[in-house]
């Protein structure tokens, strides 16, 4: 038995996607903050003075930063915490220069 045209056009709905990505729920409490330019300067100098009290001297991205904390904890107590939240933020690439704040 041969397929005609005509069966083959009946079995595809052209209006529907062949490939439909699974739905997830949103959650009803869930929302997106949006960080000011102004609000991650001020991040960011926060670290950098908590950087000099733990008495760094460096110039060195967030992560990089992070990559030193991990092997020397005790050394960066007061930074250490600013610097996983900026790293979870996502901003592992910004430049933090140890330095007092004035």
């Amino acid at each position: 038995m041969s397929s005609t045209r005509a069966d083959i056009d009946d079995e595809i709905d052209l209006d529907k996607p062949a490939l439909q990505a699974p739905r997830y729920p949103i959650a009803s409490n869930s929302f997106m903050k949006v960080i000011t330019q102004k609000q991650l300067t001020l991040a960011i100098d926060y670290v950098a003075e908590m950087l000099k009290r733990d008495g760094a001297i460096q110039t060195q991205t967030v992560q990089e930063w992070l990559d030193a904390a991990q092997f020397h904890p005790a050394q960066y107590q007061s930074s250490l915490p600013a610097l996983e939240i900026l790293g979870l933020l996502g901003f592992g690439n910004e430049m933090v220069q140890a330095k007092d704040l004035g």
